[in-house]
């Protein structure tokens, strides 16, 4: 429930800041709606129902976000100056509920000093997904232009001028179009329209008139769910090109332009774990447009680098230590390039990878860390704007802080006791000190160490808190909607949770325990109710059950309902297996050698399981597209003989 902005130095890095926003921000806009010549940003609200107003202070940071309460959901917003007054308007896309899709944008006029007049609903088509603003018909007024996943058509509102818009025209659209564009991809000077296209796997061309109308649609086959579209000249050739961002077969899809809005066919380019955006840069200063991708499932950034033709350089694999078991990317060295970083269990270090520029990297540097580190992350503990490292190590009881020297180097590491086995980590001011402290899972003790930050590098033990038997994760996280951290401990040991509130000062409430199933290893958070609040999934290996527990705000969650699956469930996934459009589970099994399917029926509850045989003792499981048939097949990993086993998915949930 935050953002993050990323400050560029003058050598060409960059340093984060965050701002707290409303609950669930799915979209941010940025531009000046004060008018006193500095940038604002503004995030639509999901959860909240709200949008967050910071405005800026000129020197990259914001007041404190006011907030402006919605009749409904925002799923999309973008500014423009939609009366001519000279003040940035609000437009939102609606996102409804589970039970009752939305049909209506909205319209908030601005007063030109960052507050703005009551909403104005228009009607558009079901589940408008996003918009664009645009003067479509060359009347120098600006219309807008919505694309509807619910009703699988785009929605043309001409404007009228004063912030008013004629009803809207229909025009037919591939299945589900989540993203919109507009650009002249036929040379014609007149504005046309591009969707994306999530159940159809294409995008719709719609050539304009130049009146507000447009040709029939042109279907352009992509990869699998494309979530969103951008066009650029990737090739120097005078003709836009098309970007699909395929979400479903974790790539891109290259469309080059030829002119009179016809493409040539798709080539692709792997990008992350469900890729859910794009954006074209020139990361490399070589005048080519590069392409960076924000990655859902991975919670990474893929950076593609062009060759000018409109290709790409595809990526490579790269050598680490023993038993890599975390990794994390950062620009290490301040040259706004993402560096990766490795903990390597086997060989007690880890693998520092400087990026080249150019989409390969340098090889890699191995630095000491304590013994087995189970987990690495980066923060600035010392208050030098330079990321810095932070290890949690299971064999020598300690954390590993490694203090960055700005070129991709680090300090010598500095060893502080966390009492025995932490298992897990987690970095966040929860004394409200502006220094960033550890909480550190000790799974022998049945107890987190709270190590306070004293904002130079090096960490004080402050206290530890009571939680369940044998803790093994850990996490900080604001439950409660207070804005305070709290914390979210499994305990293998009690069969349960614990969940505890953070006072701001560093101490917690008494943990609240949630039982679950017996011997809890493994948790998960996804809204599988469509409630917009996180819920909880555990593997209990000792009850070979699933434990789902639905969240309903306020760091509250329902009691648990239970789901068999096969023998010592030991981690989960969660995907739409079947393509309903609802969450469905998989549990591995290590002691049965198989994988449990449990489908989902959108209000939290799951059909019974079928089982599937995979490989001796499996461990994890990845969902994925292997055979680009565009159906989510299943890789299991399994621990005893390190063999993978591939299931094909039929597309109807089974294997």
């Amino acid at each position: 429930d935050d953002i993050s902005v990323l400050l560029a130095g003058e050598d060409g890095s960059f340093r984060e800041r965050r701002f707290p926003v409303g609950s669930g921000p799915r979209a941010v806009a940025i531009g000046d709606v004060t008018g006193d010549g500095h940038v604002d940003v503004l995030t639509a609200n999901f959860r909240s129902r709200d949008i967050s107003v910071l405005i800026g202070r000129g020197d990259g940071s914001f007041l404190p976000s006011r907030r402006v309460p919605l009749s409904d959901r925002p799923v999309f917003l973008t500014l423009a100056d939609l009366n001519d007054d000279g003040a940035l308007d609000i437009v939102i896309a609606h996102g409804g509920e589970l039970d009752r899709r939305a049909s209506t944008i909205a319209i908030l006029l601005g007063n030109g000093d960052g507050t703005f007049a009551a909403e104005r609903r228009l009607t558009v088509g079901q589940d408008p997904a996003a918009l664009v603003v645009a003067d479509i018909n060359g009347d120098e007024l600006l219309d807008m232009i919505v694309a509807d996943a619910g009703s699988d058509d785009v929605s043309i509102l001409l404007g009228r001028g004063g912030g008013s818009f004629r009803p809207r025209r229909v025009i037919s659209a591939g299945d589900r179009p989540v993203a919109v564009a507009v650009a002249d991809v036929n040379g014609d000077g007149i504005g046309d329209v591009i969707t994306a296209n999530e159940l159809s796997n294409d995008l719709s061309v719609l050539l304009g008139r130049g009146d507000g109308s447009f040709q029939g649609q042109k279907r352009i086959p992509v990869g699998l769910n494309p979530t969103g579209v951008i066009v650029e000249d990737l090739d120097a050739d005078g003709w836009f090109d098309l970007v699909a961002v395929n979400a479903g077969s974790d790539d891109l899809s290259i469309l080059l332009g030829q002119g009179e809005g016809s493409f040539r066919p798709e080539q692709r380019f792997v990008a992350g774990d469900r890729p859910s955006a794009v954006a074209a840069l020139d990361a490399n200063a070589d005048a080519r447009p590069d392409l960076i991708t924000a990655n859902a499932g991975s919670n990474d950034l893929a950076l593609l680098i062009g060759c000018g033709d409109g290709r790409f350089r595809s990526r490579r694999h790269f050598a680490v230590g023993g038993n890599p078991f975390a990794i994390l990317v950062e620009d290490l060295d301040r040259d706004a390039r993402p560096d990766v970083v490795v903990a390597n269990a086997g060989t007690d270090d880890i693998s520092i990878l400087l990026a080249d520029g150019d989409g390969t990297f340098r090889q890699q540097r191995h630095v000491d860390v304590g013994e087995s580190p189970l987990c690495v992350l980066t923060a600035d503990v010392n208050g030098d704007d330079i990321p810095d490292l932070v290890t949690a190590n299971v064999g020598s009881d300690d954390v590993s802080v490694l203090l960055g020297i700005g070129d991709g180097e680090f300090r010598p590491q500095r060893r502080f006791h966390a009492e025995k086995t932490p298992r897990s980590l987690a970095i966040g001011d929860v004394n409200g000190d502006g220094w960033l402290d550890l909480a550190v899972a000790n799974a022998s003790l049945n107890k987190v160490s709270i190590l306070g930050g004293n904002g130079d590098g090096t960490f004080r033990r402050q206290r530890q808190v009571e939680v369940g038997e044998t803790p093994t994760s850990v996490a900080l996280g604001d439950v409660n909607g207070d804005g305070l951290l709290d914390l979210i401990v499994v305990n293998v040991g009690s069969d349960d949770l614990s969940v505890l509130l953070g006072r701001g000062d560093g101490t917690f409430g008494p943990q609240r325990r949630i039982p679950v199933g017996e011997n809890p290893v493994s948790i998960q958070l996804a809204d599988v109710n469509a409630d917009g609040q996180e819920d909880l999934i555990v593997a209990n290996a000792g009850s070979d059950d699933l434990s789902v527990l639905l969240g309903v705000g306020h760091g509250i969650f329902r009691p648990q309902r239970r789901f068999a699956v096969g023998d010592r469930p030991v981690s989960t996934a969660v995907d739409d297996l079947n393509g309903d459009g609802l969450p469905d589970l998989v549990a591995v099994n290590e002691s049965s050698d198989d994988i449990s399917v449990l489908m989902g029926n959108g209000d939290g509850s799951f059909e019974p399981q079928r089982r599937y045989p995979v490989s001796e003792m499996p461990r994890a499981v990845a969902i994925a597209d292997v055979n680009a048939d565009r159906i989510p097949d299943a890789i299991v990993l399994g621990a005893g003989v390190g063999a993978v086993t591939v299931l094909l998915g039929r597309g109807d949930g089974s294997f």
